[in-house]
């Protein structure tokens, strides 16, 4: 099995973390300016 090419559902688990990782910095960065 190659291990440098993903599957498109391991590519889809990727995009998800990624996603909620930069929305959690986002969120985290408006906190600090007192958006929220």
């Amino acid at each position: 099995m190659d291990q440098t090419e993903l599957t498109p559902q391991e590519k889809r688990v990727v995009f998800c973390i990624f996603v909620v990782v930069m929305g959690g910095l986002l969120f985290l960065m408006l906190e600090g300016y007192g958006v929220f």
